[in-house]
């Protein structure tokens, strides 16, 4: 045995590695990785672990050195520690010696899962022969694959292997992780553990399976079931058939019946079984039973019936033809080399599609001795395809190759009408527009252009199935409109003329040019900046950006008119610094690169003492509004009242002399925004700061 485990690993050796390099120097092997797939079911106060090796060569081995079982609690609450793995087995868990297997796989034992096992493991021949490494890979490769499924089918076989331990001492509540490692020092090898948490409250039920679908064939019959959801929980199955409606069953194979791996699969996602009966037409009723890794059996799925059927088809007729014959008739002849016992007769079906939609023109087959037949209602105003299809009487039919029975059509449809578009903000175009009414309408052909002027061109390369089309543009282009136009086609390929021309107007995201700021003045009483607006035509407003020595900047003021190029900023201090710069937003939202920025220093002297003292209200008669204020100043000074609207710049109302500290504005209107604001103006040339601003709403 030891022999032979060496002398397979060293095949395994030779074959991913090769002997010798180009140099004629020996090449140092690389160890083979592979992983201990390790599952654990909860039985009562015990917990049973079923573990494998993913590859033959770590399966033979972890066969010699064994494997360690350890485990940990999880705490409730802490920090799990992963250094507080405890070894279960004193010993390695090995195979059984040969002697041991006599017990459950002697000549008295029916145990034949056992009997395939000890073959794998101890057997001088298994499924092939000859010398070969490749044959002796195989080999290799086969007992490997038959251990693991005999441990899988029967857990007596599965301890026996060493892949199976039972934990008796789990308390009941905990939870715990389980370790298996394989104690194997190999250089060839590197066996990654395998790990599993289990809940000692959790109980898996077996789940039942299902028979998805049962297809009737020609003296077979297949199953399918689902893949993902079952090869969760089976290993393989019993396949069971009952000929008597259910009464009693028997089962089809000796062995189960496998899961396919990937590379044997022809359907991922399903499982297929397929019967073979000897008489068709008579009903059978079909079961599955799965088997757990555990070796346990589930409940059988619920019955499914389903019989033989007579599935061979008569020969298809041949040389069809279709021939107009005047009107709405066409003539449609054919051939049949071969006429079958069971030929029942002739149907005939016809599309205005050479791909599908074909429809039976009559109910009941033509009789089988036919060869010819006049369809007196072609459809005129479409295109006419013909099958020819033989019938037997099992209801089997064989289809002949389309035939085209032309009649010619000249006349286009109408233009589509009612078109309407939109385009996102993203540049996704979508198009609309109305069903016509033509019966032979084959589709719709749509057609753009960047100007009403020049040539449209077609997008779509053949007619469009469709009442609607999305297309895409790109939005930054100075053209700030796209236009569309759609032709109606028929089946014929006679085109409409042209639509209305659809015009949609495109999500503006080319930003303004900047204004540009072009001088500026530092007066007594503020400063005066000039600009030049943004040439772009769709500039909406012009907004005035400020900073105050160090601070951050801000939105000061908004200008709404493109004309306005001038502002004067009276808030502001002596010895301060400003910094200027101005932006334009566009009417889709869009902002301009900010202008050049300007920093000046106010020097201006502002000596007399602001008017803060302001009051506004409406008058009892609510027509007016009254202005008063106070300002408890000495010297001779006049009053200049100033008045702003919905937040635009102050400008003169009212000259009062020094005695008048009230105002009655008569110019006002119903929904405005109002602010005032009063300056002293001294006859000595001194003004009074900008002071309070009185806001009210008429």
């Amino acid at each position: 045995m030891r022999h032979y485990q060496i002398h397979i690993l060293a095949i395994a050796f030779l074959l991913n590695f090769g002997i010798e390099n180009t140099q004629g120097q020996v090449k140092k092997p690389q160890p083979f990785k592979a992983n201990i797939q390790l599952s654990a079911k909860v039985y009562g106060d015990s917990i049973v672990l079923r573990w494998a090796p993913d590859s033959p060569g770590a399966w033979t081995t972890a066969n010699q050195f064994g494997y360690a079982i350890e485990r940990t609690e999880v705490p409730a609450t802490g920090t799990f520690d992963p250094a507080s793995y405890q070894r279960l087995n004193s010993a390695p868990v090995k195979p059984w010696p040969l002697d041991k297997w006599a017990a459950i796989a002697g000549k008295n034992s029916d145990n034949s899962m056992a009997a395939i096992a000890a073959q794998a493991l101890y057997g001088k021949s298994f499924t092939s022969t000859g010398t070969s490494f490749v044959q002796m890979a195989d080999e290799f490769a086969n007992r490997w694959s038959f251990a693991i499924l005999a441990a899988d089918m029967n857990p007596p076989t599965a301890t026996a292997l060493g892949l199976r331990f039972t934990d008796k001492t789990p308390v009941h509540g905990n939870v715990y992780i389980y370790r298996v490692l394989c104690l194997a020092d190999s250089s060839l090898y590197k066996i990654e553990p395998g790990y599993i948490v289990v809940n000692t409250v959790d109980r898996i039920q077996i789940p039942q399976p299902l028979i998805s679908k049962a297809t009737e064939m020609q003296n077979a019959i297949q199953l399918e079931w689902d893949r993902s959801y079952h090869e969760k929980a089976f290993s393989a199955y019993w396949i069971e058939r009952s000929d008597d409606q259910g009464k009693n069953y028997k089962r089809l194979t000796q062995v189960p019946f496998l899961n396919p791996q990937n590379e044997m699969r022809q359907e991922s996602d399903i499982i297929v079984y397929t019967d073979s009966v000897k008489e068709n037409y008579k009903l059978l009723v079909y079961r599955i039973i799965g088997i757990t890794s555990f070796g346990e059996e589930s409940k059988p799925s619920q019955a499914v019936s389903a019989m033989g059927r007579d599935k061979t088809p008569p020969s298809a007729p041949e040389k069809v033809k279709a021939i107009s014959v005047g009107g709405s008739k066409i003539k449609l002849s054919w051939e049949k080399k071969v006429e079958e016992k069971d030929l029942k007769g002739f149907v005939i079906g016809r599309s205005s599609s050479s791909t599908d939609g074909f429809q039976p023109l009559f109910e009941n087959p033509l009789p089988p001795s036919t060869r010819s037949w006049t369809d007196e209602n072609a459809d005129v105003t479409t295109t006419n395809y013909y099958v020819v299809a033989a019938m037997d009487t099992a209801g089997n039919g064989n289809v002949s190759m389309i035939s085209y029975g032309m009649i010619i059509d000249s006349i286009p449809p109408a233009p589509p009408v009612n078109l309407k578009g939109s385009i996102d903000s993203l540049g996704v175009v979508r198009i609309s527009w109305n069903f016509g009414k033509e019966p032979d309408l084959a589709g719709y052909m749509v057609y753009f252009s960047n100007s009403p002027d020049h040539v449209f061109s077609s997008i779509t390369p053949k007619p469009l199935r469709d009442t609607t089309y999305m297309d895409t543009i790109t939005l930054k282009t100075l053209s700030k409109k796209i236009y569309y136009k759609i032709k109606s086609v028929d089946v014929t390929y006679n085109y409409s003329p042209f639509s209305i021309m659809l015009e949609l107007k495109k999500p503006d995201k080319v930003p303004p040019t900047s204004p540009v700021i072009s001088s500026y003045k530092v007066m007594e009483d503020g400063i005066r900046i000039d600009w030049i607006n943004s040439l772009s035509e769709d500039v909406v407003e012009h907004q005035l950006f400020r900073k105050i020595d160090n601070g951050t900047w801000t939105a000061y003021r908004k200008f709404q008119k493109a004309e306005i190029s001038t502002f004067t900023d009276k808030d502001v201090k002596p010895g301060a610094e400003y910094s200027y710069h101005l932006v334009s937003i566009d009417e889709s939202g869009n902002h301009s690169r900010p202008s050049g920025e300007m920093t000046l220093k106010f020097t201006g002297s502002l000596t007399a003492q602001s008017v803060n003292n302001i009051f506004a209200s409406v008058t009892p008669d609510k027509k007016n509004i009254l202005i008063s204020w106070n300002y408890p100043v000495q010297g001779n000074y006049r009053f200049v009242v100033y008045r702003a609207m919905n937040g635009s710049n102050f400008l003169t109302v009212q000259t009062t002399d020094q005695k008048s500290t009230s105002f009655t504005d008569k110019n006002v209107k119903n929904g405005v925004s109002y602010e005032y604001q009063v300056r002293a103006f001294f006859t000595d040339g001194k003004k009074s700061a900008i002071g309070k601003v009185v806001k009210i709403s008429f």
